[in-house]
């Protein structure tokens, strides 16, 4: 596992993506981390701390 995917993987399990991506302004932060997402693992990471906002 990669050093972003350390990071993503902890970010998610506080479940602090979903809040930021709620924000009107951290939807626009949400994005762009998207964007620079270099693996399917990194992908996978994000989709599921998502699914936690729902």
């Amino acid at each position: 596992m990669d050093l972003a995917a350390l990071v993503l993987r902890r970010v998610a399990q506080r479940g602090e993506l979903a809040s930021v991506a709620l924000n009107t302004h951290g939807t626009r932060a949400v994005q762009k981390l998207i964007e620079t997402l270099s693996s399917r693992e990194q992908r996978q990471i994000v989709v599921e701390a998502l699914r936690g906002g729902e």
